[in-house]
């Protein structure tokens, strides 16, 4: 009597517990009733998707720079978004000392070179207080070349350019962003495996919802 009375209650307890797979599907369920929050994580994943895609594919390329001997070979090439070194002296009656800001990081200054008439500019940081006009030990710089219109200083630039000269840059106006490396963008790759995880997380569980209405 006794042993029937211990069975009798275990098995009760045992109904009264929930499925193992409840607070999983409790998670789904409400990734689904938020369709406002999975619109916003799918716009915000896009939007750094998108900002980011050129960091990833400069990520992607040769360690070893393509090598321009002069300006007019590099204007002959525009090689965009690409990883090189050039042989060319800046201007450096025309220098842009660009302050740290809301939309810039840290202070740098941007220099035209030479026989470019103004179509490429050298982007270098400020690592010391000695005067940027000054001679550098070289005349051969390695980075990466961008458009001044991906950059987010390309209005400063705009604005000193046509104050001191009088001069409106050109759509097509390059900087070369001096010393960054394909090697500097590491965490670019992951960083974008991320975004992917993190956008299936809130998709997946629609298609299921959709795939079960159908079906």
């Amino acid at each position: 009597m006794q042993d029937n009375t211990q069975n009798t209650q275990y098995t009760t307890t045992t109904q009264n517990l929930p499925p193992t797979n409840s607070t999983d599907t409790s998670l789904k369920t409400s990734r689904t009733k938020r369709p406002l929050l999975t619109l916003s994580v799918l716009v915000f994943c896009l939007y750094l998707w998108i900002n980011l895609f050129p960091d990833l594919m400069f990520s992607f390329q040769n360690k070893t720079p393509l090598h321009f001997r002069s300006v007019a070979e590099l204007l002959e090439s525009s090689k965009n978004n690409s990883f090189l070194t050039l042989d060319a002296k800046p201007d450096r009656s025309l220098v842009a000392q660009i302050l740290s800001g809301k939309k810039t990081k840290g202070e740098f200054y941007l220099v035209p070179f030479l026989d470019s008439n103004s179509k490429i500019w050298l982007h270098q940081a400020i690592y010391d207080p000695k005067p940027v006009s000054k001679t550098p030990p070289r005349e051969q710089y390695t980075g990466r070349l961008r458009y001044l219109r991906d950059l987010p200083f390309h209005e400063p630039l705009q604005r000193y350019v046509h104050n001191r000269n009088n001069l409106n840059l050109s759509e097509d106006t390059l900087v070369l962003l001096d010393e960054q490396h394909p090697v500097d963008y590491w965490y670019v790759p992951f960083f974008f495996v991320l975004l992917i995880l993190l956008a299936l997380y809130f998709i997946l569980p629609w298609f299921r919802k959709i795939r079960t209405n159908t079906s």
